[in-house]
Order: C-alpha cells, then sequence, then structure tokens
C-alpha cells in the first residue's frame, strides 16, 4: 500500500501538547526468521498472541526473552476521533536499534541506528473510529555491548492545529535581565503569523512575527529570580498562535566558566555528582515515567548529590523534568558520540540527528548545565569533533560542553569549557584528569565492581578514588559510581553477578550497597 505517513522533526515541549497515550499492553510476536510481512500483524491474525507493556524490554518481561536478540513485531489498536483542519503525528519517544512504524498498513517510516525518538504524521492515513499502529523493532547486536529490545518509551498520539508551534524556547541571557530564544511554526500559513509570548509571574512578553521560514526570535527585557539547586524556581512560559496556547515551565540561570571554576549564576559551584544508566529503580528494564523518575531523584539527594552525570544517550524527559523541580544538576550524554564506525551500522549523521533532538527537545530544561557530545574520540576525529561542537553551539549557546577525552585529542580541548576521564581498574583507581589553563575539570569513575562478591571491597575503591581527587584539588566536582545495578546478559557469573553490571551503589532492587551508605556520610561531611 502507498504510504500516507511523512517523517517529520521532533515536536519540542510534548507535556504541554494535545495527547492520546498509547501506553499499555501491545501485542507481541517475535520474528527470528524475519518472514512475517505487515499484512500479517496488520489482519490481526495475531492478536492473540503474547502481549508486552510498553513502555519497556522483552527482554525482562519473560524468562524466554531474556536472550533473544532480532527483530520483533509490536502491534496496537486505538480508537481516533478525526477533527476536520488537525494534524496528527505518532511520537515513539525511544526504542533500542532501529524501528519501522505502520498506520493502518500505510508506512513504514524507519528510525535506524537508535536509541532515539521518532515522529510520523499520520495525518491522511487515520480513519474515524477504529486504527491500528504496528512498529517493527530490531536490536540485533553488531557490537560486545548488549542492549535490550522493545518500546522502552511511551508511544503517544499528538494532535495539534494545521499550522502550529513546532518549537519553542527561552533562557536567560549572560546579563542576567534579558530573556533570549527561538520560536518556529510548521504549517501551510507558517510566514508572517503574530505568536504571543509571556511569562505572566514577570508580567513580561512580547508579539513575534514569524518570517517567511515560520521562524521568530524572542528577545524580552526581564529580572527572574534564578533558578538554582538550592532553590529550583520555575515561571510559566506562554507561548499562543491563534487559538493555540503552549504552556511550559522554565527556570532561568546563568552558566559561565572563570577563574578554572564552573560559575552557576555568578557563584562558584562545586558539581557532587554520581553517574546514572538509564535503569529502572527496581528491578531490569529502563526508567519510564514520573515515578521512576521522582524515586532516582529522591536517591541522588539522598546521597547528598546535586549533580547527575547521565550515560548512554536520551534520557526520559520525566527525569530531566523531575530534576528541574528538585535542583539536581545534570550532564547528559550523547551515546554516539564517539568514532562511527560504518561496519557496525552508525554513521557520522546518525550521531548529529541524536544529538539535535536531545538539545532542541530539552534545551529549556534548566538542570541541564552541559552536553557531553563525545563519549571515546580518537586521534583522527578533528572534523568529526568540530562538527559535533558546532551543531551543539548553534542549537544551544547558553550551555557548556563536555567531553570524554584523550590526550590525543588535546588540540580540540581549549574548545570544550571542560572535560572529565577516569578509568577504575580491578585492583587501584588511577584517574587521568586532564586540565588546561582557565579549564576546570569535572573528575569522574563510572563505579568500580564489587572485587570478589563483598561490598567492603567495592567501598575501598571509592574511597581511594574521592583521596585521590582531594590531593589533586584541580576538579569543579566529582562523579562517582553508578547509582544502581545494570541488567547485563554479559554479566553472568553465578552467585557474583546472575545478569547485573555490579557497579552500583544500589543492588538491582534498589537496596542501599555500603558504598552507597559511605558516600552519603562523606557527603555529609564535605
Amino acid at each position: 500500500m502507498s504510504s500516507l505517513l511523512l517523517p517529520s522533526p521532533p515536536l519540542s515541549n510534548i507535556d504541554g501538547r494535545q495527547r492520546l497515550s498509547l501506553d499499555g499492553q501491545w501485542v507481541f510476536v517475535p520474528d527470528p526468521d524475519s518472514v512475517l510481512a505487515i499484512s500479517d500483524i496488520s489482519m490481526g491474525a495475531f492478536d492473540s498472541s503474547n502481549k508486552v507493556l510498553v513502555p519497556g524490554d522483552w527482554n525482562y518481561q519473560r524468562p524466554e526473552w531474556f536472550y533473544y536478540e532480532g527483530p520483533a513485531w509490536f502491534s496496537k489498536v486505538f480508537s481516533y476521533n478525526r477533527v476536520v483542519g488537525r494534524r496528527v503525528f505518532a511520537y515513539l519517544a525511544g526504542a533500542d536499534k532501529s524501528v519501522e512504524l505502520w498506520c493502518n498498513e500505510h508506512g513504514p517510516i524507519s528510525c535506524v541506528n537508535g536509541p532515539g525518538a521518532l515522529w510520523v504524521e499520520i495525518t491522511d492515513a487515520l480513519f474515524e473510529g477504529t486504527n491500528r499502529i504496528v512498529i517493527r523493532g530490531d536490536n540485533t547486536q553488531t557490537s560486545v555491548r548488549s542492549s535490550p529490545g522493545g518500546l522502552y518509551r511511551s508511544v503517544s498520539i499528538v494532535d495539534v492545529a494545521q499550522t502550529f508551534i513546532r518549537d519553542s524556547w527561552v533562557q536567560l541571557e549572560s546579563n542576567g535581565c534579558e530573556l533570549v530564544g527561538e520560536l518556529v511554526v510548521d504549517g501551510p500559513e507558517a510566514a508572517n503569523r503574530t505568536v504571543t509570548v509571556r511569562i505572566p509571574e514577570l508580567g513580561v512578553g512580547s508579539r513575534l512575527i514569524t518570517d517567511s521560514y515560520g521562524q521568530a526570535a524572542v528577545r524580552i527585557d526581564g529580572w527572574p529570580d534564578v533558578w538554582s539547586p538550592k532553590d529550583p524556581r520555575l515561571y510559566r512560559v506562554e507561548w499562543e498562535l491563534a487559538e493555540e496556547l503552549l504552556v511550559d515551565d522554565v527556570g532561568f540561570r546563568v552558566l559561565s566558566i572563570a577563574n578554572g571554576q564552573i560559575l552557576l549564576n555568578g557563584e562558584p559551584i562545586k558539581l557532587k555528582g554520581v553517574a546514572l544508566e538509564d535503569c529502572a529503580p527496581k528491578g531490569s528494564g529502563r526508567a519510564s515515567g514520573t515515578a521512576d523518575s521522582a524515586s532516582i531523584v529522591n536517591w541522588v539527594r539522598e546521597l547528598g548529590c546535586n549533580f547527575i552525570d547521565l550515560l548512554a544517550g536520551q534520557p526520559d524527559e520525566a527525569l530531566i523534568r523531575a530534576c528541574d523541580r528538585v535542583g539536581v544538576l545534570v550532564s547528559c550524554e550523547n551515546d554516539l558520540g564517539r568514532k562511527f564506525d560504518v561496519s557496525d551500522g552508525w554513521s557520522y549523521s546518525d550521531t548529529v540527528e541524536r544529538l539535535e533532538e536531545l538539545v532542541v527537545r530539552d534545551r529549556s530544561r534548566a538542570s541541564i548545565i552541559s552536553w557531553n557530545i563525545a563519549r571515546t574520540p580518537h586521534s583522527d576525529d578533528d572534523a568529526w569533533m568540530h562538527g559535533l561542537l558546532d551543531t551543539v553551539r548553534h542549537l544551544d549557546p547558553h550551555r557548556l560542553l563536555s567531553a570524554n577525552v584523550s590526550s590525543e585529542t588535546d588540540d580540540l580541548i581549549p574548545m570544550l569549557d571542560f572535560c572529565r576521564s577516569a578509568k577504575p581498574t580491578n585492583t587501584k583507581i588511577f584517574p587521568k584528569l586532564l586540565v588546561f589553563e582557565g579549564t576546570p575539570a569535572l573528575l569522574g569513575s563510572r563505579g568500580a565492581e564489587t572485587i570478589l562478591g563483598t561490598e567492603e571491597s567495592q567501598t575501598a575503591l571509592l574511597r581511594s578514588f574521592l583521596e585521590r581527587e582531594s590531593e589533586l584539588q584541580l576538579s569543579a566536582g566529582v562523579t562517582i559510581g553508578i547509582l544502581k545495578d545494570l541488567p547485563s546478559k554479559r554479566h553472568l557469573r553465578p552467585g557474583l553477578e546472575d545478569g547485573y553490571d555490579r557497579r552500583g551503589l544500589l543492588s538491582e532492587d534498589g537496596v542501599p550497597k555500603d558504598s552507597y551508605r559511605w558516600l552519603r556520610r562523606y557527603n555529609e561531611r564535605n
């Protein structure tokens, strides 16, 4: 069937939009030999088959699926009342490796080399009443790193006007008294449209006129109370186009670098952080939603930390918004920020696309102080690194940039605001701290595994790391440990790992280890 679906750029501020959630039970059909076609699924022949929860990872929903890597089909029937003159999008907030999406047999629209989001306009493919979304996912691994398969973020149907605000953001300028940002209007009448932006609590606003591309710059005089970990002040920001009102909660703060320190609102800040992989608070699978986010943020605050080093790609938007509300600082890592390998399926364009998605979605979030653009760049990646830097600086000039770097790329480091690198071994920790004149460095450890099954050995390694950091007295802060044990099909030693990477300060069920209790006491004293 010819496709009536259209790939779409991301829509920002999903929480402020009219949407229908498709979360819950989905039909799930593994297809290890790739013998099924879209017609087999869309005709309902497998509707009585297995069910999985979305959001969720299939590998952790049934024991027999734990080791399954390969293609699988998801299907969901839903009812929808179409409104003339409205546009409708399917929003898949996250899935691993690659996905293809159909609506009522129209499609597919693909997203490859994830993890990442997928936006698809389905306006012309929708029926009045009963509809079916089918998604084919594939988590086939091409490297030693194992990733669970599934639709691990929410799936939604988003309804907007024919001409609507696709993207809008606003931040506080470095002078502390001017609000700057941008909006993008999408649709057949996007040019020369009047859009009003208001911040009622400040009593300020502006009427904007879009250019021929549907874009307009925001510049408003205003003196907001600044956002900080001690006072995470958020303001209601309203964007109005015709009868459409888009509302967001935004914090305003200023980041800068001076004398080898990170300054937040003009004051030096010492980052006391913990690293966090995308993992649910209890059991296996990835974190998703407000309840999981609240549990994670509560643990971080209980540890006495003010900073989360988010690893392995695009985090759940609910977690970032939770950090905004409670005042926890965040660094977001671009999981694809490494030298791409064509044989592994990655490309430079994939890296840029995922990075743009992350920045566009979250650049109004006050809690994010840094975009970590690259995990392991190599000596021949100068052009690649410059490209990522230019991409982020164009989209968001108001944040710091960080990268996990090696000495071979020293020529690029002066372009970064801070960097970090530390590698624990099984017996000692020798952090490699890269410091350049006038550049603060964030010293980080990605955690130490429990050696010989003892929590005491893990605590000893963390203590050694922090003693070394104290001796150096050069870093802008420290991130230590992984917050929680991670499910892993590569860690299978019985009685010691049992399917988990044991670097966490908390067990797989969220039970504090000795290292968690020790770090909490350490942070209370320091």
